[in-house]
């Protein structure tokens, strides 16, 4: 099953503030512009998933018919953090968390270890009851983790992963995972 992972568009938000599960509007021109990227590099596709946040649900529906919304695609819970400057938090804190995002979660939120147990759960799921190909938009730290899980790169290494908005993975997923491939990051 060929699976594209699509990062959503810029929202609405001030540089410098942390964000995850915030649910925040979509910038509207970069919705567009990010629209008519990404469909020149996915083709049509009978089904969509999506996180339930804003500007993955939205331009989900802009791509296809409306998606499939799942809570196990929704972003990193920063907790105490969510929606606070980065430069107003305690500095010590941030430090110990950056040191091992993967297995400790900011105060009151989650680790990169919890969402990749839910991705891991998505995906499970997807390859045993989605079509041949799906799309599905979501946010940048599902995606390295849907990557990780796909061709076993550590989490910490998937961590290293740059990917714009708009960014698109292609990964052919199968039920023996030691067939599945990147097809493309872009």
């Amino acid at each position: 099953m060929d699976v594209y992972l699509i990062r959503h568009p810029r929202p609405l938000i001030e540089p410098g503030i942390c964000y995850g599960r915030t649910d925040l509007p979509v910038h509207p021109a970069a919705c567009y512009d990010t629209l008519e990227r990404v469909r020149r590099r996915v083709p049509p596709l009978a089904r969509w998933y999506a996180s339930p946040l804003t500007p993955c649900a939205t331009f989900a529906q802009l791509l296809g018919e409306a998606p499939v919304l799942d809570r196990r695609l929704i972003d990193l819970d920063f907790g105490y953090w969510e929606f606070q400057p980065w430069a107003s938090l305690d500095q010590a804190a941030v430090q110990a968390w950056t040191e091992d995002p993967v297995r400790r979660g900011p105060p009151g939120g989650e680790s990169y270890h919890d969402v990749h147990l839910r991705v891991w759960s998505f995906l499970g799921d997807l390859l045993q009851h989605a079509p041949e190909a799906v799309g599905v938009v979501t946010h940048a730290t599902v995606i390295r983790s849907a990557l990780s899980w796909a061709i076993g790169l550590p989490l910490e290494n998937s961590l290293r992963v740059t990917l714009d908005f708009g960014a698109v993975v292609a990964l052919r997923l199968e039920l023996d995972e030691h067939l599945n491939e990147l097809l493309s990051l872009s």
